[in-house]
């Protein structure tokens, strides 16, 4: 789950149709037309505590717990007015991220599969908006990501007792785009629709490791160039606002990620053994398109703060027979909550909690035959401002 715009995320994550600062940039582009400032900013950060669990299936007493350190998740918009009708703004987030560090050298079970995995890509999107009419705003985004990828796992050379271990980092850009509208369909309700495109990273001649006990060690190149293609995929959204009264207002949204576009996991290797080809199996993951359904209210509890809350249900992707230490889920609920107090008439103060808890789910990555059940937990805690003139 992005976390951009402390206002939207305190409202479930819901801010296709209700975003109404800077933060339209991600959001909804179109609605950045709409905005009625000349100029708008928007910073702030997340601090963000992930956990995943693993348990063997009975009657096996065997658990583990990842031991994920905590990042920081930060985001910029800001936009101005060109003319009347034309607006320009900057957006520099992240999309997409994930951390799953299982512990190197540790004992963990699914070693030979993951150790430790870690992805980042953080977007530029410059980005053009047009106020159609005093009630429909439309905009567009060029995007950049710029994506991040580090991995590792142990390799079995000769025994349990005489194992390697290969590490995989690389960096990669790619090119995306994000489109938006906005309508004001009556003076208290309003509709948004959203599209990001798919964003390919190709990574190219990237570094790979081999740590092979010495009796073995011809097996395996110590040093290898490695090449991966890493799609994120596309999404698209539908939310819809009313103002129910001057200090409420309520929100629904539904998003559909075509996830489906993660369908393996192939690395290639420059210098290829026949060690090294048995070690490194295309991995099938065959994720299937999901939704996410969002719900939010904002109140205006006095002439300077404002409260929000909100919930939001996200279905996993993944297919039974493909759940693994690699592809862990389950579907998730999420509760969020936000507030916003204004300092000074033209800057006010964002903080946002975002909260989520998956179901238990018990499967089997039939690749492998490794089974077990799983579970994933997260919270954010955000802080940040905005200044609008």
């Amino acid at each position: 789950m992005a976390q951009n715009g402390h206002k939207s995320i305190g409202m479930g994550l819901a801010g296709t149709s209700n975003s109404s600062d800077a933060s339209c940039i991600f959001y909804n582009p179109g609605g950045l037309g709409l905005v009625d400032k000349k100029f708008s900013l928007s910073i702030g950060a997340s601090m963000a505590f992930t956990y995943f669990t693993y348990h063997d299936v009975a009657p096996s007493n065997y658990s583990a717990d990842t031991k994920n350190p905590f990042s920081v998740v930060p985001y910029l918009f800001a936009s101005a007015n060109i003319t009347k009708w034309l607006k320009a703004g900057l957006g520099v987030y992240i999309q997409y991220g994930a951390i799953s560090n299982w512990g190197e050298g540790s004992d963990w079970k699914g070693k030979y599969l993951i150790q430790r995995y870690d992805l980042n890509a953080i977007n530029l999107q410059p980005t053009l908006a047009i106020k159609i009419t005093d009630h429909i705003g439309i905009g567009g985004g060029f995007i950049y990501s710029l994506g991040s990828f580090a991995f590792s796992r142990a390799v079995a050379v000769q025994s349990e007792a005489s194992e390697g271990q290969v590490k995989l980092k690389g960096s990669s850009g790619g090119f995306g785009y994000n489109v938006g509208i906005k309508i004001n369909i009556a003076r208290k309700v309003d509709i948004g629709l959203t599209y990001i495109s798919q964003i390919n990273l190709k990574f190219r001649k990237q570094e790979s490791e081999f740590h092979i006990p010495a009796a073995v060690s011809f097996k395996f190149p110590a040093e290898n160039k490695f090449n991966m293609d890493f799609p994120l995929p596309a999404y698209a959204s539908i939310g819809i606002s009313a103002k129910l009264s001057d200090k409420l207002m309520i929100g629904f949204q539904a998003d559909y990620t075509f996830w489906s576009v993660n369908d393996s996991m192939k690395v290639t290797f420059e210098t290829v053994t026949k060690d090294l080809q048995d070690n490194n199996p295309t991995i099938p993951m065959k994720w299937k398109n999901t939704f996410t359904f969002h719900a939010g209210i904002d109140y205006k509890s006095s002439e300077k703060l404002n409260l929000r809350f909100g919930a939001y249900y996200d279905q996993t992707p993944i297919k039974d027979g493909y759940l693994s230490p690699l592809s862990i889920g389950g579907d998730m609920i999420g509760v969020t909550a936000g507030a916003s107090y204004r300092i000074f008439p033209k800057i006010s103060l964002d903080a946002s909690f975002h909260y989520f808890d998956s179901f238990k789910r018990e499967g089997t990555d039939n690749l492998n035959n490794f089974a077990g059940v799983y579970k994933i937990r997260a919270y954010f805690i955000g802080f940040g401002f905005t200044y609008a003139l």
